[in-house]
């Protein structure tokens, strides 16, 4: 696939809209609160006193500058799909560590060979992911179109989801 050398006007979500293909993780990050810590969904109060949950889709909208890897419809199956959904409405920071957190990172994490062979990133979940340039891959999933420009950040489609492995800690 051709690089995306410029930086188009859309943000990451007005990119994400326009892409078909992802609308399975479209649909997720639309629906899925960002959480701040375990128990504390990020929310900001509206001059009317209500409470106004940040969403996947706010941050993919905002100005924070970061890389999403957005997995095809078809990086997962129907029921793995259903499953994240699900989550999304009762068990938000579990998907946010767990799916959408491992596929998000901070900056722009260009997937041009840049003289390494591989590089480490630390990814929003505070998991670390391998990137290896010279095979086009996030861990163990397959880069199938990189360098999508937007104006907050950079694009990547995977063909498959990055697979989270909890740590020691987390097994405890």
């Amino acid at each position: 696939q051709p690089e995306c050398a410029h930086t188009p006007g859309e943000t990451l979500w007005e990119l994400l809209e326009t892409r078909e293909d992802l609308s399975n993780f479209r649909s997720i990050v639309s629906k899925a609160n960002f959480y701040r810590d375990e128990h504390h969904p990020a929310y900001s109060i509206t001059e009317t006193g209500d409470t106004l949950f940040y969403t996947f889709k706010d941050i993919l909208n905002g100005n924070t500058t970061i890389t999403v890897w957005a997995p095809t419809n078809d990086a997962l199956s129907a029921e793995d799909w259903a499953k994240y959904e699900e989550m999304a409405l009762n068990d938000g920071y579990n998907l946010q560590q767990q799916f959408l957190g491992n596929h998000i990172a901070l900056f722009r994490k260009s997937m041009t060979n840049t003289g390494k062979e591989t590089e480490t990133i630390k990814l929003i979940n505070d998991k670390f992911a391998s990137l290896n340039y010279d095979e086009g891959m996030i861990q163990k999933a397959q880069v199938v179109e990189k360098n999508i420009g937007a104006r907050n950040g950079l694009m990547h489609v995977i063909g498959e989801k990055n697979e989270f492995f909890y740590n020691l800690y987390e097994y405890i």
